[in-house]
C-alpha cells in the first residue's frame, strides 16, 4: 500500500451503538415501521452495529415540541388529529413511533458520550409541531434539538425528498441548522 492510501489492508469492523426496538415494527402501508427489523438484524449480523433498546419517548418529553392535546390524541388514539400521520390509529404504530423516538434520543446521548451513534429508524421528518404528516406523527429530529438547547445540532437528512416539518422546527431554532440532501429526478 502507498503513502497516502486509504483502503485498508484487514476486514475489521468497528461495531457502531445503535439503538433499535422490536417495538419499532408496526404493520403500516409503507415500509417505514416494518423495515427496521430486517435492517437491525442485518447490522448486528454484519457486525456493523451493537444494538441498545431505547425507553420509548415521554409525553412530557413529546410536550416540548408539541401541543399537549395533539400529543393526547395521538397517545389514546381518540381525538381529531389521532390518525392524522398515518391515515389510522393502532396500538403497535402509536408504540412503535413512542420507541423510535426514544431511540433518536438514546442515540443522540450515544453519540455524545462516544462520538457516533444511529438510530435504525427514521427521524418522522414531516411531523410538524401541531400535526403529523406523511407518515410522520412525532418529529424526533425536532426532539433531539429541543432536548439539547445548550447545543449546536446539525442535522443532515438525506432522504429523497425534503423534510418540512423538521426544517420550520429547526429554523425556528438558534442552535439548530439543517441540510437536506435531496434527490432529482428529471
Amino acid at each position: 500500500m502507498k503513502d497516502g492510501d486509504l483502503r485498508t489492508t484487514t476486514d475489521t469492523t468497528h461495531p457502531i451503538r445503535t439503538a433499535y426496538s422490536a417495538s419499532y415494527f408496526a404493520n403500516t402501508s409503507t415500509p417505514s415501521m416494518r423495515k427496521p427489523p430486517l435492517v437491525a438484524r442485518g447490522a448486528a449480523d454484519a457486525g456493523y452495529a451493537t444494538l441498545f433498546d431505547p425507553t420509548p419517548v415521554a409525553a412530557a418529553e413529546l410536550a416540548k415540541i408539541h401541543p399537549a392535546a395533539y400529543v393526547e390524541n395521538i397517545l389514546t388514539g381518540k381525538g381529531p388529529l389521532s390518525h392524522c400521520a398515518f391515515g389510522f390509529w393502532s396500538e403497535d404504530c402509536r408504540d412503535g413511533v413512542l420507541a423510535i423516538d426514544g431511540g433518536n434520543l438514546l442515540a443522540a446521548r450515544m453519540a455524545l458520550e462516544h462520538g457516533i451513534a444511529a438510530n435504525v429508524a427514521q427521524g418522522f421528518h414531516h411531523a410538524s409541531s401541531r400535526n403529523g404528516g406523511g407518515f410522520c406523527t412525532f418529529n424526533g429530529l425536532a426532539l433531539v434539538a429541543a432536548m439539547h438547547p445548550d447545543l449546536d445540532i446539525f442535522v443532515l437528512d438525506c432522504d429523497e425528498h425534503g423534510g418540512d416539518g423538521a426544517q420550520r422546527f429547526l429554523m425556528s431554532t438558534t442552535h439548530s441548522r439543517l441540510l437536506e440532501s435531496v434527490r432529482f429526478f428529471f
